[in-house]
């Protein structure tokens, strides 16, 4: 549906493709897309990562510890916090409200704030 709308030179499914410069979805044969220039020559990356370690709808998001320890924290905080690193010119990045609520109740500093590092 994508591309009916938009053209573009690569898309992947995920963010780990990616950054290990593999073959994306329109050039599968290839032996990998790799970005030249560290992103600096590209526009836009548009990602998401999994909502459930940040959602407030998350059975006990605001014990101590909950969110680090969820199982899919780690996209967020390895491969999107990389992606950041690249130099694109602009990023979108989606996410549930409760990325910006406090990690416990016992801790003032948010998932949002840790990605930017501004804490």
């Amino acid at each position: 549906m994508l591309l009916e709308n938009h053209s573009c030179e690569h898309l992947w499914g995920d963010m780990q493709e990616q950054l290990l410069g593999n073959a994306c979805q329109l050039h599968p044969g290839a032996d990998g897309c790799v970005m030249g220039g560290g992103g600096k020559d590209l526009d836009l990356w548009v990602m998401g990562t999994p909502c459930p370690p940040f959602s407030e709808q998350t059975n006990g998001r605001f014990r101590p510890g909950a969110v680090e320890s969820h199982p899919l924290y780690h996209v967020t905080f390895s491969y999107a916090a990389e992606a950041f690193k690249m130099g694109y010119k602009a990023y979108v990045f989606e996410q549930v409200p409760g990325f910006d609520k406090p990690y416990s109740s016992i801790d003032k500093e948010t998932p949002f704030s840790r990605l930017l590092g501004d804490e």
